[in-house]
């Protein structure tokens, strides 16, 4: 038995309003890859060429690997403020930082002149 006209029209479009939802979605889901896959490279180059003398982004080197780094930290300003001058954040006290330089027999990072998004590339392609 035939729908009458108007639960149709209804159904049809509840049908297109669906398809278009989902095409949105596969759409911002693929854009959303392009700026990971952007962000990776990045990362990866800044780490080439900064941070690769010493650090393994998977294993413990001269320095940390940076795998997990981001978490084992309270905050980015932390973190930011570690990798931009390891020797003047120790004088924060910080608790973790001190940890590190202690476990790393007192060495301190090589500062490092990188933006917040060069970090955060990093961290993201560790």
């Amino acid at each position: 038995m035939p729908l009458p006209a108007r639960f149709s029209r209804v159904f049809t479009g509840l049908f297109h309003a669906v398809l278009t939802l989902l095409l949105i979605a596969s759409l911002s889901g693929l854009q959303a890859q392009d700026v990971d896959q952007a962000l990776y490279d990045a990362g990866e180059k800044v780490f080439k060429g900064n941070c690769a003398s010493c650090h393994k982004p998977d294993a413990n080197m001269t320095g940390p690997a940076l795998k997990g780094a981001r978490e084992r930290w309270d905050g980015k300003g932390d973190i930011y403020a570690w990798i931009r001058n390891s020797q003047e954040y120790l004088k924060t006290g910080n608790e973790y930082a001190n940890k590190l330089f202690e476990e790393w027999n007192k060495s301190v990072m090589t500062p490092m002149a990188l933006s917040d998004e060069e970090i955060d590339a990093v961290l993201y392609y560790a």
